[in-house]
């Protein structure tokens, strides 16, 4: 079940954020895509950051759509705090050094110290 938020904060001078929660799949995109049209409007020819650090899932339809953004905006697309399913699926596909992209998170999921052995 794909469960999808999105939140369009403009900010003054520089252009919008478009705050991305939950899963990006195939389901959700259409709603998507909406909200980022919307969000390139009120940009207004600025920069358009897409805030990513919420996403928890991400498929090829989300990575297609990132795609047709970057098409129109160039690099007035940023994109904002990559979780590590978004990493791995630009990485796997060749895609990651296609975005402007800044403060990505750690690029490996964190693991439990310890994890596997026994405390003593």
């Amino acid at each position: 079940m794909s469960s999808n938020e999105t939140t369009l904060a403009l900010r003054t001078g520089n252009g919008a954020t478009l705050n991305v929660v939950g899963e990006v799949d195939v389901v959700s995109v259409p709603h998507l895509r909406w909200r980022l049209h919307h969000a390139a409007i009120a940009a207004d020819g600025r920069e358009l950051l897409v805030d990513l650090s919420a996403v928890t899932f991400m498929d090829s339809a989300g990575l297609r759509l990132l795609l047709e953004v970057h098409q129109v905006l160039g690099p007035r697309l940023r994109l904002h705090a990559l979780p590590w399913c978004v990493v791995r699926l630009m990485r796997l596909t060749g895609l990651l050094a296609t975005f402007s992209v800044f403060d990505a998170v750690d690029p490996r999921p964190s693991r439990s110290r310890g994890a596997g052995r026994s405390s003593r």
